[in-house]
């Protein structure tokens, strides 16, 4: 069975390529973000196609998850560490009276191992591959390159009341500069959460892509 997380990044990549293809003659931010809704069975998606949902539509008993699309709009080669790490990508997400939701433990707690001075690093090589950041984890964008990943900030942030949310994103590159990307800004909407029949289908923990 291909997995949930595969099916979700498959879709991502394609949808971050949709976004941003035409990013400087759209006007677009070098960094986009877009809702992408996944229904409990794992198969399936949001939008016009059966079975249909709105994108930015989610369930409290649900994750929430961001597709990311970053470009390069520059006339040079820029570097970025940790890009697919998902806290490596810093959200705003405020309630409907504007205040900023709380971080959550999961994510507290992987600052706490993994953040030294305001950088994430990585365990040595060859040690818990899947327990933090790597080590070597560089990309370098060329002018008019793209890269897309998800992040299910849900699983960072407390969304679990139901209400409509504001999300922005930034990503800071690992330049001199170290400049921050500022991406666009969504809204999304959590329902009370509704334990359906799809809701005992199996789900894959929410995580990284």
């Amino acid at each position: 069975m291909v997995s949930r997380a595969l099916i979700c990044g498959i879709a991502i990549v394609i949808l971050g390529f949709g976004c941003l293809a035409t990013a400087q003659s759209a006007h677009r931010p070098a960094l986009h973000i877009q809702p992408v809704w996944w229904p409990a069975s794992g198969f399936g998606g949001c939008g016009p196609f059966p079975p249909s949902h709105p994108c930015d539509v989610f369930s409290a008993d649900g994750d929430v998850d961001i597709a990311v699309a970053l470009t390069n709009i520059s006339d040079h080669p820029i570097t970025y560490r940790n890009i697919r790490w998902a806290p490596a990508t810093v959200f705003e997400i405020r309630d409907e009276q504007g205040n900023l939701v709380s971080e959550t433990e999961e994510l507290q707690d992987l600052k706490q191992k993994y953040l030294k001075n305001g950088e994430w690093i990585g365990r040595p090589k060859r040690t818990q591959l899947w327990a933090g950041p790597m080590p070597d984890d560089e990309t370098v964008l060329k002018p008019g390159g793209l890269v897309s990943w998800g992040n299910c900030v849900s699983r960072y942030y407390d969304m679990s009341r139901p209400g409509t949310y504001s999300i922005t994103a930034k990503l800071r590159s690992d330049e001199p500069t170290q400049e921050w990307f500022y991406s666009n800004q969504i809204q999304v909407t959590v329902t009370q959460g509704i334990k359906s029949m799809n809701h005992a289908v199996p789900r894959s923990p929410c995580k990284p892509l």
